[in-house]
């Protein structure tokens, strides 16, 4: 009773996780999953029971496009290294043809007195809306970036430490000065007396009080 009980609970605290988890034999091949498991990867889950995590038909991917070989699955490299895997960035193509990204860890187990892992124990959760949405703010950057390059104007963007963190090549020429050597350097180091000029006043005026100036 003590047995079953235990394992009762055992099953209640898995199907409950919102993240999916696996278990994997010394040969990679999965031995149980838990429901969250199932809703990420799909129902080839079910097709995948006994299955090794090497089989190419994951169809997994790195972030740049190119293939994740089964042997460096952080499964796969758990196993070999007796190391956990932590937050390892992979895509994997669900049956239905949609590509999704999981954020996975791995972690061996051991027998008692043994030196090598007996069981990996896997973790995943979903992370491609995560992904899409760095990618949108990316390309909206790099819009943002390639509309200012572009322009026939100075632009400049600087903190509230005075320190800069955008300028184009109009505005560098404007400075004698390289776009690289601007770029992360402080407004005071690059333009000593820079504080007893009215372009400064200004600019410190803008920053104090968080309203648009022309000078």
């Amino acid at each position: 009773q003590a047995v079953r009980a235990s394992d009762e609970q055992y099953r209640l605290l898995l199907a409950t996780m919102s993240e999916g988890v696996m278990l994997l034999d010394a040969d990679l091949k999965i031995l149980t999953w838990n429901d969250a498991a199932e809703s990420l990867l799909g129902p080839r889950v079910q097709q995948l029971n006994g299955v090794s995590s090497l089989d190419p038909s994951w169809r997994t991917v790195h972030e740049d496009g190119s293939p994740f070989p089964g042997e460096t699955h952080p499964v796969a490299m758990a196993l070999k290294t007796g190391l956990a895997q932590a937050e390892v960035v992979m895509g994997v193509h669900r049956p239905d043809g949609i590509l999704i990204w999981l954020s996975v860890n791995a972690r061996p187990t051991f027998k008692p007195g043994e030196t090598r892992p007996d069981r990996v124990v896997a973790t995943m959760h979903d992370i491609t809306e995560r992904k899409r949405a760095r990618e949108e703010i990316r390309q909206s950057e790099k819009r943002f970036r390639d509309t200012l390059d572009q322009l026939m104007e100075g632009a400049l963007i600087l903190d509230f430490n005075w320190t800069c963190l955008y300028v184009n090549s109009v505005m560098a020429q404007h400075c004698r000065q390289q776009v690289a050597t601007l770029i992360g350097r402080n407004w005071f180091e690059a333009f000593p007396g820079i504080e007893s000029t009215e372009v400064f006043a200004a600019y410190q005026s803008v920053m104090k009080d968080r309203l648009p100036r022309k000078i």
